[in-house]
């Protein structure tokens, strides 16, 4: 983290996001405060530790997404349709009606985003590009 006291969080949606997100800003995670930023998918994501995004992304800008955060530590996380299978690291999917999560191994590892192994144990694996 480039700051030890904080770390960001940014986020890309539809404003129905906003609301849910702006209660977790500030709050301390650890020792360290969790910021959020509200960003457009045009932004360079220097800035973000994770980058969350909203089902409300087209294929073609999450595309341009992934390409800007290739091979940097960005942690992000999605709730679009063959999010972790185009290059996300976590996506959140409804199977048999219970909320689930994929992991991208493929992604994380090129993206030095260390995954503990109890929290892989508990995803639905995915990699490669579809």
């Amino acid at each position: 983290f480039e700051n030890p006291d904080s770390f960001s969080l940014c986020v890309i949606g539809g404003k129905s996001l906003t609301e849910g997100f702006q209660t977790i800003d500030g709050k301390k995670v650890d020792d360290r405060s969790l910021r959020v930023d509200f960003v457009s998918e045009a932004d360079d994501f220097d800035k973000c530790n994770m980058l969350f995004v909203g089902k409300d992304i087209d294929r073609s800008a999450l595309l341009r997404i992934f390409a800007s955060v290739t091979e940097k530590p960005v942690l992000t996380i999605g709730e679009v349709k063959d999010f972790a299978m185009l290059g996300g690291v976590i996506n959140f999917v409804r199977k048999k009606g219970k909320l689930r999560f994929e992991v991208n191994r493929d992604t994380s590892l090129k993206q030095k985003i260390q995954i503990s192994s109890r929290l892989l144990k508990l995803a639905i694996i995915v990699n490669g590009e579809k």
